[in-house]
């Protein structure tokens, strides 16, 4: 059991949230699932706040991201594997972005975003901590 959760923590997080926009927009084929309207509560002032299921979608990456970021001061080979992984999958992102037309929108554009930001922050993080580690100055 513990043998498989380190497993687990060399597969990038952030690929559950790309899992998932391929899921949806390969059922639907157009991607236009990302700017259908979930739910639109009145607000004090009168308006609609209409929320799109790209919102939703969103907000749950930026959770995932979250924890990959806390995830990030470890300085294992596990880690650095991690790393590594989320790399690759945010150049996968970036070549789905620009080859295929259900990918080329603003939440998948987002999402590469926030797996940059996972990849660039994962380094630093990894690189300080282990500075830290080995009690290196400067």
């Amino acid at each position: 059991m513990l043998a498989a959760f380190g497993t687990l923590r060399i597969m990038p997080l952030m690929a559950l949230p790309l899992a998932v926009f391929v899921l949806f927009t390969t059922a639907q084929q157009d991607g236009t699932w990302t700017s259908a309207v979930a739910f639109a509560p009145a607000m004090m002032s009168g308006a609609l706040w209409q929320v799109t299921y790209g919102d939703i979608f969103v907000f749950g990456s930026l959770m995932v991201l979250f924890v990959e970021i806390m995830n990030a001061v470890n300085t294992d080979a596990r880690s650095i594997l991690n790393h590594g992984l989320s790399t690759l999958v945010a150049l996968i992102c970036v070549v789905l972005f620009v080859t295929t037309a259900s990918f080329t929108n603003s939440t998948f554009f987002m999402l590469i975003t926030m797996m940059l930001i996972d990849v660039i922050a994962g380094f630093i993080i990894t690189i300080v901590s282990a500075r830290r580690d080995f009690g290196t100055q400067g």
